[in-house]
């Protein structure tokens, strides 16, 4: 039975660009660079799969996906045995993936990539340890680092991100926004659509675009929040603070607060959709922005 598969290319097709040896606490460290290139039409989906290394899928020139590898690893014979695979579906979906020889990675070795693309449908980007830096691509986004911050600029499409140590930065995002992080600040700006964001331990700060009717779902163990909506946003908000201050600044709307400032509730255009904010220890501070007038 045929394969699903097509190995495309192997480390050992590549062009190498350089190679040279450093020093790390274990002892000297082999490097090398190389690149290769995989014929890939752009309206199909991508997977990247790292364990060690940081990673960035970015909008590319050429009408091909170009893969460059940074690798770091004890020897230079285990250096030029290591693999970056590439396979493509019959479909034409593609994947990349990083091969160690002897099918395991010894410490300190990493290996960094960069891909670009022509566009995509959609895209699957994991590392266990290292940060993920994605630009300027759309489709559904699904991006995990196991140990890494996280960032995505300039994608269309819905997105869901997951770190476990790390911040996340999402900035000029077509659709909706789903974030999940147990350790670091997260920070989105000019997303269009539904936001979610769970954290235990950082700040959260969301700017939502003028246009965007809500809702959000936001919630931190420790941490503060701030919440910018522009004026399309509406429905009903409430905000609660377990161990710190509410404030509430808008131009329309009705709002409700206790005494003490530990929740409020904004009502604004329609009772759907319906947002909340939540903080167990920090304070909250919601803010609509001025629509602009050209």
């Amino acid at each position: 039975m045929r394969s699903l598969f097509i190995m495309l290319c192997l480390l050992a097709q590549f062009g190498v660009l350089g190679g040279c040896v450093t020093t790390d606490a274990d002892g000297p460290m082999s490097q090398r660079q190389a690149v290769m290139r995989v014929p890939f039409a752009g309206d199909r989906a991508v997977t990247v799969e790292g364990d060690n290394g940081d990673i960035a899928v970015r909008r590319g020139e050429a009408q091909e996906a170009v893969i460059t590898a940074d690798i770091r690893a004890r020897t230079a014979r285990r250096g030029e045995s290591v693999r970056i695979v590439a396979l493509r579906t019959p479909e034409g979906d593609l994947s990349v993936r990083v091969q160690w020889p002897i099918g395991w990675r010894e410490a300190g070795e990493a290996a960094s990539l960069i891909v670009e693309l022509p566009a995509c449908a959609a895209l699957t980007v994991h590392t266990g340890n290292g940060s993920i830096a994605v630009e300027g691509l759309s489709g559904e986004a699904r991006i995990d680092s196991g140990n890494g911050d996280v960032s995505l600029k300039g994608h269309q499409g819905d997105a869901e991100i997951s770190t476990r140590n790390g911040s996340v930065e999402v900035t000029d995002h077509r659709g909706a926004c789903r974030v999940r992080t147990s350790n670091g600040p997260v920070d989105l700006r000019g997303v269009t659509g539904r936001v979610q964001v769970v954290t235990a331990n950082g700040p959260i700060e969301v700017a939502l675009s003028d246009d965007n009717p809500g809702p959000v779902d936001i919630r931190t163990t420790n941490g503060s929040v701030h919440l910018e909506v522009g004026p399309g946003f509406r429905g009903e908000t409430r905000a609660e603070s377990f161990n710190g201050r509410v404030r509430v600044r808008v131009l329309t709307g009705a709002v409700e607060m206790d005494d003490e400032r530990e929740w409020a509730v904004v009502r604004r255009e329609g009772s759907e959709p319906r947002s909340r904010v939540r903080t167990t220890n920090g304070r909250i501070d919601l803010r609509e922005r001025a629509e602009q007038v050209n």
